[in-house]
């Protein structure tokens, strides 16, 4: 399956893009809630790393990605512009 509709933007699944509705405002995100994302509530949380890598590779190309962040102990995602991570911005990585 294409990466890609024919227009240059990429097609995301139906789970990648309820993920990505979510991590689109910045802020991070925990597993657990994007866990609510998936269509099998009975899936394990650690599911979520697949769809996240494979949204990964469809979003780079676009300057874009999904980065994973450390607060406290608990691992969170944050969707951030590579322009802004190369520049080293600071408040990428605040909460």
């Amino acid at each position: 399956m294409s990466a890609e509709n024919g227009t240059g933007v990429p097609h995301f699944t139906p789970t990648e893009q309820r993920i990505l509705d979510v991590v689109k405002d910045g802020k991070p995100h925990g597993p657990v809630e994007l866990h609510k994302c998936l269509d099998d509530e009975l899936s394990p949380v650690i599911a979520i790393r697949c769809h996240l890598s494979n949204m990964r590779k469809k979003l780079r190309p676009m300057g874009y990605d999904i980065v994973h962040v450390m607060i406290g102990r608990t691992h969170h995602y944050r969707y951030v512009s590579l322009a802004d991570l190369a520049a080293g911005l600071p408040s990428l990585f605040g909460v």
